[in-house]
Formats: structure tokens, sequence, C-alpha cells
């Protein structure tokens, strides 16, 4: 007995602690009750179908090793000296889609397409998609799931968007131009 406690009653204390303490606490409870906001986050996507929000910053690289294409619903204010917590940069993300295709370094290989989004659990490897791409609409399908984010490109802008996303689609996707 400790401090006129039975052996039970610390057990059951135990059992109900929540921090990060593996050794003394219950790996469910903490992962249940220490990641509750973080699966909160990704169950608003988990079973969304559509995905729609309005591009602030978009991002074109068509190089050497790859291309790949990002669109986001925030500015990235590249603040990496202030201190935040891993949920503080989590959603400082917001909705966001990218995708990659990273060319074959030799003729043994085969170029490797990549998609991410907020929804991490809907993030992997790209095998079949569709996109169409109007002046104001980047529509992208994956399977079941649809990607429709409103676009606001000057025609320089565009233009790069375009002739990346002709590189992007090659013998895996298919861009249909509105």
């Amino acid at each position: 007995m400790l401090n006129g406690s039975s052996s039970i009653e610390l057990l059951y204390k135990i059992e109900n602690l929540c921090f990060d303490c593996p050794t003394i606490a219950k790996p469910q409870n903490v992962t249940s009750k220490c990641k509750k906001k973080e699966t909160q986050r990704r169950e608003n996507y988990r079973n969304c179908e559509v995905m729609k929000f309005t591009c602030q910053e978009m991002s074109i690289s068509n190089e050497e090793f790859g291309c790949t294409i990002s669109l986001s619903d925030t500015i990235d204010e590249n603040d990496f000296e202030k201190e935040q917590s891993i949920d503080e940069i989590m959603d400082s993300l917001g909705q966001y889609i990218m995708i990659q295709r990273t060319y074959a370094e030799d003729e043994f290989e085969e170029d490797y397409y990549y998609f991410e989004t907020s929804n991490y659990d809907k993030s992997g490897e790209l095998n079949e998609f569709e996109i169409t791409l109007s002046k104001n609409n980047f529509i992208l399908k994956i399977e079941n799931d649809t990607y429709e984010i409103q676009i606001k490109a000057s025609e320089e802008e565009f233009n790069e968007l375009v002739e990346c996303l002709k590189t992007m689609t090659y013998k895996k996707g298919k861009l249909i131009l509105r």
C-alpha cells in the first residue's frame, strides 16, 4: 500500500491519467484523448467526396527532376522562427492540394506521381486522375473524390499552369481545357 491506497485503487487512478507518459498511462488513453483535436480536424475531411476552396496562393514548379503544382487557401508567411505548437502549425496550413510528378532517373524506372492534400488520409500515389481547367476553376477528380478550387491567375500564370499540367498528365492523367 502506498499512502493508504490499495493497489487496485492505484491501478484505477493510473488508468484514468491523460498525460503522455506511456510507462504510466495506458496507450489508448494517451492516444484517444491527446489527439482528439487532430482527429476532429481530420474527421471534417475523411468522408468528404468534395473539397472546395478559393486559391490564395499558387505554386508551379517544372524543373529537371519533376514538376509540382500546389494550390492553397492561405498565403504562406514563412514564419519559421515563430514558436508554434503542432496544432497551431497544422491549423495554419488551411486547405491545400499538391500534385507532383517525379521523373525517372534512368530507363529502368518509371515516373512517380504523388498527390497530397490537407486531408492526409487521401494523400498518396496518384494513378488515374482527371483535371478540368478553365480561367477561373481547377477541378481534380481522383477516384470518387473531387477537389474544386477557384483560381485567380494572371495570363502568364495560367499559361504556365497549362504547360505544367500537360507535362503532369502525360501517360497517367487526363487534362480537359475549357
